[in-house]
């Protein structure tokens, strides 16, 4: 089951909220920054074997000598498509429903949402 934390700061003008999240959201933008970090080299290690898929893929495509089935095997055998690592995002702060929804498809499935309002 998922846990959900919904939490409200109400303060006046001047009474330092935002000092306050940012320290309290430090060790999450740390953490972010650690994501960041391995998706690069995640996402070396995808585009390389990304483009050789691509490449063998087409090779098999391209083939006017295979027949439908043996394309189709060929196919098969290639396996599936190498899956692209999740964006390294924890934190937004500027969305929209659709926004956020494309980010929870693209990103690891959770997301903190820090909205300032004035």
């Amino acid at each position: 089951m998922a846990t959900s934390l919904f939490c409200l700061s109400v303060a006046g003008s001047g009474e330092r909220k935002s000092a306050v999240d940012k320290a309290v959201l430090a060790p999450h933008r740390a953490f972010q920054r650690e994501l960041v970090a391995e998706f690069k080299n995640q996402k070396r290690a995808f585009d390389k074997a990304n483009a050789a898929y691509e490449s063998q893929r087409k090779k098999i495509l391209n083939d006017r000598k295979l027949s439908r089935d043996a394309m189709e095997k060929a196919l098969s055998e290639l396996g599936d498509e190498p899956e692209a690592p999740p964006l390294p995002i924890l934190l937004t702060d500027d969305f929209t429903v659709e926004g956020l929804c494309k980010l929870l498809a693209q990103c690891l499935p959770f997301m903190g949402i820090i909205v300032s309002v004035r």
